[in-house]
């Protein structure tokens, strides 16, 4: 009869392959055996096959470890319309599975009436092989009896089967924290707050693409049921691209950033808050009023260095943020360069005076702003 090496990957899963794991001894290596007509030549390919598995599951180990703490840390991830956390664990067990479903087929015992119509009919090795959960029968004989070269495939195969295990256990522990972490309100927003922060600076060179953005369902959900509800209820459960467009609507909406987030979110090499630059961008004619159509490449430049870059090296994004915002004409980038070019000495004191009259102008906008509520 012929015998099925597929599975469903959930969790209950998972346990069942954790226990047929666990059964490996040296027993049951012994009773494998004799399911198959092993000569010396064969042993000798399954050593090589067990090393090079062996060195695969190793690195496959490694990177687990590294991708539970990213997994875990994060609020928003990858694929999770399409795949539960069991499925995701198990798509990464990759070279673990590959040679448990192979081992697994070659230790369990051929009989006859297989129900070739219907292929769902047949048996699993995940419940028959002898090195799982099947029979085992006992052999009169410790492995020391046994050649060298079976020996040394007991213990290549027993070193294998202990780093399959510790695969298994650290998959089927990001289940258990995932689900103890939607349980803790404080740790579910901690995370939101955390890598909404973090794509928002990651963003910043997309501001120009900011003002028709609707914010998608992230936004949706929280005027529907709060962001503290939301958040709980959306734990692991969007994509990153959802976290993106509600990013991209922050960035262009500064007056709801506040409300919706913990974190004064602020752009890479800025020493102010994303909604302090945007307000001010916002607002760029009302400080040193020009007596000109375009603000100049100097005024530009103040706004930059007010914003957090140095004037030797002037930050671009910054004045993409102007760009994006500002409703009136301003000088070209290059403009920005040339003044950079003529600075002479004492215009860090233009900046300090500058960066004073900004900071006057936000006070009373954000004053007008809370006596309008």
């Amino acid at each position: 009869m012929k015998h099925s090496d597929k599975l469903l990957k959930t969790e209950d899963m998972m346990l069942h392959v954790i226990g047929c794991v666990e059964q490996y001894s040296e027993e049951r290596f012994i009773a494998s055996l004799y399911t198959r007509n092993y000569n010396k030549k064969d042993i000798l390919i399954a050593i090589s096959d067990v090393r090079r598995c062996l060195t695969l599951v190793y690195g496959e180990l490694l990177r687990l470890s590294k991708y539970e703490l990213e997994f875990l840390d994060q609020w928003a991830t990858k694929d999770n319309q399409r795949f539960s956390t069991a499925e995701k664990m198990f798509n990464r067990l990759r070279s673990s599975m590959a040679y448990l479903k192979r081992q697994y087929t070659k230790s369990t015992k051929i009989t006859k009436g297989t129900p070739t119509h219907n292929p769902n009919l047949m048996p699993s090795v995940f419940f028959t092989s002898v090195l799982t959960y099947g029979d085992c029968p006992r052999d009169l004989f410790k492995i020391e009896s046994y050649d060298d070269e079976i020996q040394t495939l007991f213990i290549e195969q027993r070193a294998l089967f202990a780093n399959i295990l510790a695969g298994l256990h650290l998959c089927y522990n990001v289940i258990k924290v995932e689900k103890e972490i939607g349980n803790n309100l404080d740790e579910c927003e901690r995370r939101f707050d955390k890598q909404l922060n973090e794509i928002t600076n990651l963003l910043q060179e997309y501001m120009g693409q900011f003002q028709s953005n609707d914010g998608g369902i992230i936004l949706q959900k929280i005027k529907e049921v709060g962001k503290q509800a939301f958040v709980q209820q959306g734990w692991h459960k969007y994509g990153i691209d959802d976290m993106k467009r509600y990013a991209h609507y922050l960035l262009s909406h500064p007056n709801e950033t506040t409300t919706n987030t913990t974190i004064p979110m602020k752009l890479p090499n800025s020493s102010q808050t994303i909604e302090d630059i945007l307000i001010l961008a916002q607002h760029f004619s009302d400080i040193r009023r020009e007596n000109k159509k375009k603000a100049s490449g100097k005024k530009i430049l103040l706004f930059i260095c007010w914003c957090g870059s140095k004037y030797e090296n002037p930050e671009r994004s910054f004045y993409d943020i102007l760009v994006a915002n500002y409703p009136g004409e301003l000088s070209d980038w290059h403009n920005i360069i040339v003044t950079k070019n003529r600075i002479k000495d004492g215009f860090e004191n233009e900046i300090a005076s500058f960066s004073r009259e900004a900071d006057m102008l936000l006070k009373q906008i954000k004053e007008t702003r809370k006596e309008a509520i």
